[in-house]
């Protein structure tokens, strides 16, 4: 029964993180922009994306198409005050949409997903790179991660492999 749930946990979690280092995107360059007065910290959480979600217009690519304009419509607004000395931002709160291979939530409820744990897995953390990509072109970021009810050890494995791949930057 250990072996089984060690071959399950290296499907699920070892595998595709493996690959996630070749996936980093190149440094975005800095968006100019006008110097404030008043230092102030702009706070951006998205919460609840349910990344690979399976049902009409979802999935990872909808997913991202949601957060990708989203961020950019903030981003223009947040500029409009001047440079931010900091982002405080968040990722979790249900990012990925399932924590396990089964498709389950910690409890065990069943989810349906448009292509599976693995590229959930993948594809979800890439999103969290690519929306902390967006936020430093503007302002260094302080990054938490948050569980939600959906995908409590996952959210928190792709929170230590941000970690990891930003620990040079500190």
């Amino acid at each position: 029964q250990d072996a089984d749930k060690w071959r399950r946990f290296e499907l699920a979690v070892q595998e595709p993180m493996q690959t996630m280092p070749q996936l980093l995107p190149p440094r975005l360059p800095r968006i100019p922009t006008k110097k404030t007065r008043d230092p102030y910290l702009a706070v951006l959480i998205p919460f609840d994306l349910h990344i690979d979600k399976l049902c009409a217009r979802t999935g990872v690519d909808r997913a991202r198409e949601r957060l990708t304009a989203g961020v950019s419509q903030i981003l223009k607004y947040v500029q409009a005050f001047g440079k931010p000395q900091r982002w405080l931002t968040s990722s979790g709160g249900d990012w990925f949409n399932s924590d396990n291979f089964q498709l389950t939530t910690l409890h065990g409820t069943p989810q349906k997903h448009a292509k599976g744990f693995p590229s959930m897995a993948k594809e979800g953390c890439q999103l969290k790179v690519d929306l902390l990509e967006m936020m430093r072109a503007v302002a260094p970021v302080t990054y938490l991660s948050v569980k939600g009810n959906h995908d409590p050890s996952l959210e928190v494995l792709s929170g230590y492999w941000l970690a990891g791949q930003y620990q040079k930057e500190k």
